[in-house]
Parts: structure tokens; C-alpha cells; sequence
């Protein structure tokens, strides 16, 4: 699956009950530099929050071993083909729906292993971005 970034910064939403939601997790004045207009990305993992909409994770900073969460609404889909070994799992309280590798999809903590530096969970990620 591949996006384009079309919008990086909230202040260019039109949508205001949109903007407002978001607003709630992101807490960046300005653009998110870490996003470029234009620039088309592979989807590692989809959440969708019962709370806060769906949510795409994309490896925008290169130098860091996991993907970062931005909302759909700065995206057009590209290409919605969802990769062969991707599943569907939930979060513990059923409020999160999460499509990705199997490792991610039932787990819910693999982004916070991710995001903690476990090597494990850093190699199936490596692994799974090289699909």
C-alpha cells in the first residue's frame, strides 16, 4: 500500500471537527518536516482508533529503526493493495483495529518495543519493510 503526502500541517485542514480531533495527538504548530508535499510512501501498519480515526504508520526518518503514526487525512492513497502477509488484529480493549505483519498486528506492544530500541522487534520490522 502507497500514499502521498498532500497536507503536513494541521493548520491547512479545512474540516475543522477534523482538525479539532487531531489536534488531540498531534501537538506540532507548523508543518511535520518529517512529511514532504508530494512525496509518496509505503504504509507499514494501519490502527484505526475508535476515537481518533485511522491512522497510517510510514519510516519518514530514515535514521530511526521504526515507523511514525500520521492520520489519513494528509494522504491520498496511491496504490491500496494491502501486502499478502499482512493481518487484521485488535488491541486488548477492542478499541484499536490494526492491519500489518502478523508480529505487529497481534501484538500490542510491538510499536512501543519498536520505539524502545528491542532488537528483536527492530529486525522483523527491517524484515518486513525489505517485502
Amino acid at each position: 500500500m502507497y500514499v502521498k503526502c498532500v497536507i503536513n500541517d494541521l493548520s491547512k485542514l479545512t474540516d475543522v471537527p477534523v482538525a479539532e480531533r487531531l489536534k488531540e495527538g498531534i501537538h506540532i504548530d507548523g508543518p511535520i518536516t518529517d512529511l514532504v508535499i508530494g512525496e509518496i510512501y509505503p504504509v507499514q501498519a494501519i490502527e484505526v482508533h475508535l476515537d481518533r480515526g485511522l491512522w497510517l504508520y510510514l519510516h519518514t526518518v530514515e535514521v530511526n529503526a521504526y515507523p511514525y503514526p500520521y492520520p489519513t487525512e494528509f494522504f491520498q492513497i496511491i496504490d491500496s493493495t494491502i501486502p499478502r502477509d499482512w493481518q487484521v488484529g485488535h488491541g486488548s480493549l477492542n478499541e484499536v483495529l490494526r492491519l500489518s505483519f502478523a508480529t505487529w498486528a497481534n501484538n500490542d506492544r510491538y510499536y512501543e518495543l519498536l520505539v524502545d530500541g528491542d532488537k528483536k522487534a527492530e529486525e522483523k520490522y527491517a524484515e518486513s519493510r525489505t517485502k
